[in-house]
C-alpha cells in the first residue's frame, strides 16, 4: 500500500513538472496547485507514520521526481503599442520674417521698406534696390529714344530746312506736332489748334480779316479739289477750315404730340401772353377801328 503512494506521488511530481515546463499563467499553476498540494501531505503523512521498508522491492520501480526547473516569468500576452516619435530636422527650418518686416514688405511703396536685420530682409532690400535700378536703366533709355524719334522721324516734316520756312512758322509747326503726339489734338490739325489759339488773342477787326482771309483760301481748295477730281460730296468736310472739327449738335425734338399751343404741365396748360394775343386778336385795334 504505501509502495502504490510512492508511485502516486512521484507520478503526480512528475506531471506538475511536466505541467510548469510550458510556463502557464500563475493563476493556472495555482489553481492546480492548491487542488494537489492536500493530497501531497496526506501521502506523505501516512509515508511517515507507517514507516515500512520492502527489502525484495527494487528501490529502481519508483520513479524519482526529476528536477525542479526554475520558476519562469509568465509571459505576458497584451501587446504593446507602438510608440512613433517625430523629430523635424533642423536643416529644412525657415527663418520667419519679424512683423514689421511684413507690413513694409506688402507696402506699395518702396520707400517704406526698412533695413532689414536678417537674411531674408537683406535680399528683399537687394531685389528693391535692383527693381530701382532697373527702372532708372529703363527710364533713361526711354528718354533717349523719345529724343531719338522727336528729332528724326515724328518731327521731320517741321524741322526740313528745304520748306525755307521762316523761324515763326517752324515754332508753330513744332508746337502743333508736339500737341498731335501728346493726344491734345488729331493728326494734322495741330498747327491749325495753335493758329487759332494766337487769333483769340488778336483784337476784333484782326480776328474778323484773318477769318476772310482763310474762307478765300478754303474755297480756292475747293475748287482745285473739283478741278483735279478729287472731290465728292461724301468728302466734302475733309476741306476747308471747318475739316475735322465737331458739327453743331442738332436740334433735338420733345418727345410726345406737339399741341398747336401753349405748354401741358403738372398743373395744367399753360399760355403765354403772346399765344393770347395771337388767338383773340389785339382788342385796343380792334376799339379803334370801330
Amino acid at each position: 500500500m504505501a509502495e502504490k503512494e510512492d508511485i502516486l506521488a512521484a507520478l503526480e511530481a512528475n506531471g506538475k513538472a511536466f505541467l510548469e515546463s510550458f510556463s502557464l499563467p500563475p493563476t493556472v499553476l495555482g489553481g492546480k496547485r492548491s487542488r494537489e498540494e492536500p493530497i501531497l501531505q496526506s501521502a506523505a503523512k501516512k509515508k511517515k507514520n507507517d514507516k515500512v521498508y520492502h527489502d525484495a522491492e527494487p528501490l529502481e520501480r519508483s520513479v524519482s521526481p526529476p528536477p525542479k526547473p526554475q520558476h519562469e516569468s509568465p509571459v505576458s500576452h497584451e501587446r504593446i503599442p507602438d510608440v512613433i516619435v517625430f523629430k523635424q530636422s533642423s536643416s529644412g527650418k525657415v527663418p520667419s520674417a519679424s512683423k514689421t518686416l511684413a507690413r513694409s514688405f506688402m507696402s506699395s511703396k518702396v520707400s517704406k521698406i526698412s533695413a532689414p536685420i536678417d537674411d531674408i530682409g537683406q535680399e528683399i532690400s537687394r531685389n528693391a534696390k535692383k527693381d530701382d535700378e532697373d527702372l532708372e536703366r529703363s527710364q533713361a533709355s526711354n528718354d533717349v529714344e523719345l529724343h531719338r524719334l522727336v528729332h528724326t522721324r515724328l518731327l521731320s516734316g517741321s524741322l526740313n530746312p528745304e520748306l525755307n520756312l521762316t523761324p515763326a512758322q517752324r515754332r508753330k509747326a513744332l508746337e502743333g506736332r508736339v500737341l498731335e503726339l501728346a493726344d491734345r489734338a488729331k493728326l494734322g490739325k495741330g498747327e491749325k489748334n495753335v493758329r487759332d489759339a494766337e487769333r483769340k488773342k488778336a483784337a476784333l477787326h484782326v480776328r474778323e480779316g484773318m477769318k476772310a482771309k482763310q474762307k478765300e483760301r478754303d474755297s480756292k481748295g475747293l475748287e482745285e479739289a473739283k478741278n483735279t477730281g478729287n472731290y465728292h460730296p461724301v468728302i466734302k468736310k475733309l476741306f476747308g477750315s471747318s475739316a475735322g472739327e465737331p458739327s453743331a449738335p442738332k436740334r433735338k425734338r420733345e418727345r410726345g404730340l406737339a399741341m398747336g399751343i401753349g405748354k401741358h404741365t403738372s398743373s395744367g396748360l399753360r399760355l403765354t401772353r403772346e399765344e393770347i394775343t395771337a388767338v383773340n386778336g389785339d382788342d385796343s385795334a380792334r376799339a379803334g377801328e370801330a
